[in-house]
């Protein structure tokens, strides 16, 4: 699990890079993107100092992010091509999962996070 979320961590200062520098478009969103790479980096790192069951509940945490794939390929097509069987395919795996890690999951994560702080510092 550490070696899961040292390379998330890599990967989420190539994305940081990558968002800054290259990416025009998402400019205005700039400062969010910020936050929310270094937040989670911070979130990271802590969970490996803190060490205990938080490095397994940031691994799973990070079981979100499996959304984030179909929403990055979804953003290859074009408009006439999401309407195609594999468009429409391609849209319902990521409402699924998005549904399922984030909405359904990440509150529960989130509780088991601030359960063991809890246990941990009382």
């Amino acid at each position: 699990m550490v070696y899961g979320i040292v390379f998330t961590m890599g990967y989420l200062c190539y994305d940081l890079i990558v968002q800054v520098w290259y990416c025009g478009e998402a400019q205005d969103m700039l400062g969010v993107i910020i936050f929310h790479h270094i937040s989670i980096f911070v979130g990271l790192v802590g969970s490996m100092v803190v060490g205990y069951g938080f490095i397994t509940v940031a691994f799973f945490v990070l079981t979100i992010e499996v959304s984030s794939i179909f929403l990055n390929y979804r953003s290859i097509y074009s408009k006439e091509e999401l309407n195609r069987p594999h468009g429409i395919l391609l849209q319902l795996t990521f409402v699924i999962l998005f549904t399922l890690s984030r909405m359904l999951m990440l509150p529960y994560y989130v509780y088991l996070e601030f359960e063991m702080a809890y246990w941990l510092w009382a």
